[in-house]
């Protein structure tokens, strides 16, 4: 609190600094005259089940998180096949590439190495 007093200056007068301690959430709220700003650290329900709006993709093959601004990477989802009819199955394989993987020009090897791992491609492609 002392540093939303510090920060926002003290001579301010229409100012309301309230804040709540609850056992799942800590929340602070703050209004000024210009706008209003709400800070809620709580990303589970309380079944322990995720419920953030935003879950961030990673690379299959380097692990690393791709971030929402990243629009060099891509995301393939092939389809598993049967093969007596050839129609598409409901399971599929998914993979997410990175852009700075992609820079590097090494994407098409990581998709043919997660995918021989799969079992999708022969082993001795």
């Amino acid at each position: 609190m002392e540093f939303i007093k510090n920060h926002f200056g003290a001579a301010e007068k229409n100012r309301r600094v309230s804040s709540t301690l609850t056992p799942d959430s800590w929340i602070l709220s703050f209004e000024t005259r210009l706008y209003r700003v709400s800070i809620v650290n709580n990303m589970e329900n309380d079944q322990k089940e995720f419920v953030d709006l935003y879950w961030p993709r990673k690379c299959s093959s380097s692990n690393r998180i791709i971030h929402a601004k990243d629009h060099a990477s891509i995301q393939l989802t092939l389809a598993d096949v049967d093969p007596i009819t050839g129609r598409m199955t409901d399971t599929h394989k998914m993979y997410a590439v990175c852009g700075s993987i992609r820079r590097m020009g090494e994407s098409d090897d990581c998709i043919v190495r997660l995918a021989k791992k799969d079992g999708i491609i022969a082993k001795n492609y």
